[in-house]
């Protein structure tokens, strides 16, 4: 995916320059861009928003505590 497509319908925080540990930024030098840490349910949803964007086909199995499997496609 490119990074022009991605930074025009990303919902992250996402700066252009080596930002990699300043207030939560990581650097991607594959993508040669920095996107700051976000907590499971936000980088839930960023993927599904992504994979929902590029038409692709996403199967996720979550097993809770209780061994309840919840299954999301």
């Amino acid at each position: 995916m490119p990074t022009q497509k991605i930074l025009q319908n990303t919902n992250m925080n996402i700066k252009l320059t080596n930002e990699n540990g300043i207030k939560g930024y990581s650097f991607y030098p594959e993508l040669n861009l920095s996107i700051q840490g976000k907590d499971a349910k936000g980088t839930l949803r960023e993927i599904i928003n992504l994979v929902k964007l590029n038409n692709y086909k996403i199967d996720i199995y979550i097993k809770l505590d209780t061994n309840e499997i919840i299954y999301f496609s």
